[in-house]
């Protein structure tokens, strides 16, 4: 299955040994389910210390009906190692999300695999099958993960950002990717050992995979978004993914979805404070709290109002050693209070009315909605008239890029995108520049008048005007 590929984890035979041995793993089913755990399987596009297991990924492990809870609580017997069973997220609409917690020494072991260079795999195995490296099966696994991308693009529903996927499939930009990874290998395992220690080993797994996997992107059910599928480098964390591009330069729209529903929702004392830029001073004032080191916290709670998340739903997201009162002082902003109002007006509307209209003038009802009903849908609903606005104001964007034969777009993050050249550096800022206006301009004729994009390097041998 295409879904639920394993990608090859290239590891010491001593560890995979150790591994057999101290946590009972000699089944290949339980280590792929480890693996998938681990390094290769999908994360939770909330949270990406979540790895998505649904029932269809254990029928194919396991060749049996067993339920996913069962499953894993049997797992953690067998092995000795901590896994969570969360909630229902995103996937399918059918999906449990898992967190996996490491004893030390696994951990320490786990950071080891994640060192892992090319120069290096002459003396690996596969973690899953024990198989040794050879460049030919290496080449192998890459090449079938671009035959399932091709295969995926020729199912894929009509949506204005297909051209998108298309264009992150193409060798060129593959290749694109795979020079800077080369070029940033050092840069990105030193921000990796500056990560906390509680991070470092699952971010530095996650990165040896990603960064031996094609990127590609998928369309997901109740979202015009595209996601990054399966290992990828979209999803190792931001001060990792900046490193492995150092080179390139993102552009990116400031305060996207709070622009898009304080204009359409006619919040006045929101869009006054985006007239003079983003909302985070304002709110972090307002909160009493650290701009700088709550501004993950803050964005959390914003994005659970526009999408209609209640209090419990952000205490839980948030995390931290006072989410209660974090949120408490969240919801005592009065401009904050301005903006839920609003979200529950615009979600009584769509209730009212049955559906919406998204950014292309396509009409969604309820009914549409897969796997929800009643104020669930209109929830989803209401997310996605957001974030079609998004894309639409970011497909203006791609299209400038698409114009230009000299810059190419490697990395594509819903309301932004990593872009370089592959010739003339001289020009290089301008050219990105011009991507910029292109983005602002959309916006403010499609009535974001508030809305900025901005532009900045990301470490390397950037040349900057």
């Amino acid at each position: 299955m295409d879904d639920y590929e394993l990608r090859p984890v290239w590891v010491d035979p001593a560890i995979r040994d150790f591994l057999i041995r101290k946590h009972n793993l000699g089944r290949q089913s339980d280590m792929a389910l480890f693996s998938w755990l681990m390094f290769v399987g999908q994360q939770d596009h909330d949270d990406h210390d979540r790895t998505v297991v649904t029932q269809a990924l254990i029928e194919q492990l396991y060749n049996t009906r067993a339920t996913v809870s069962g499953t894993l609580s049997d797992w953690r017997t067998l092995t000795g190692i901590q896994v969570d069973v969360l909630g229902h997220r995103w996937i399918k609409h059918k999906a449990t999300t898992v967190r996996i917690t490491l004893p030390d020494d696994l951990a320490s072991l786990i950071d080891t695999i994640g060192r892992t260079k090319q120069q290096d795999k002459p003396n690996k195995v596969d973690l899953v099958t024990g198989d040794r490296w050879t460049e030919y099966l290496e080449r192998q696994h890459l090449e079938e993960q671009i035959r399932a991308q091709s295969r995926y693009m020729d199912t894929m529903l009509p949506s204005p950002t297909n051209p998108v996927i298309e264009y992150a499939s193409s060798s060129r930009v593959r290749n694109t990717v795979k020079r800077f990874i080369r070029r940033n290998e050092d840069i990105a395992q030193a921000a990796l050992d500056a990560l906390p220690d509680e991070q470092r080993a699952r971010a530095r797994a996650r990165y040896s995979v990603a960064a031996s996997s094609l990127l590609s992107y998928r369309q997901v059910g109740n979202s015009p978004r595209i996601y990054p599928f399966g290992p990828n480098l979209v999803q190792v964390r931001k001060p990792v993914r900046e490193a492995a591009f150092g080179g390139c330069w993102e552009v990116d729209l400031e305060c996207c979805q709070p622009t898009i529903a304080s204009t359409k929702w006619l919040v006045g004392s929101v869009q006054d404070i985006l007239s003079g830029g983003p909302i985070w001073p304002q709110l972090a004032s307002d909160m009493g709290v650290d701009e700088e080191k709550e501004k993950g916290r803050m964005k959390t709670c914003i994005s659970a109002t526009l999408f209609g998340g209640g209090t419990a739903k952000m205490v839980e997201r948030i995390g931290g050693d006072d989410p209660e009162d974090f949120v408490r002082a969240y919801k005592a902003v009065p401009w904050v209070d301005d903006l839920f109002r609003a979200r529950d007006i615009r979600l009584a509307e769509i209730v009212s009315v049955g559906g919406i209209v998204d950014a292309w003038g396509v009409e969604w009802g309820l009914r549409d909605v897969v796997g929800k009903s009643g104020h669930a849908a209109a929830r989803s609903l209401m997310a996605r008239e957001i974030q079609s606005w998004e894309q639409r104001i970011m497909l203006a964007g791609f299209r400038k890029v698409a114009e230009d034969s000299d810059l190419v777009m490697p990395c594509w993050i819903h309301d932004g995108a990593y872009l370089t050249t592959s010739h003339h550096k001289d020009r290089e800022a301008s050219k990105v520049d011009a991507v910029r206006t292109a983005l602002e301009d959309e916006a403010h004729e499609l009535g974001f008048t508030t809305m900025r994009a901005k532009k900045k390097p990301l470490g390397g041998s950037v040349m900057v005007n």
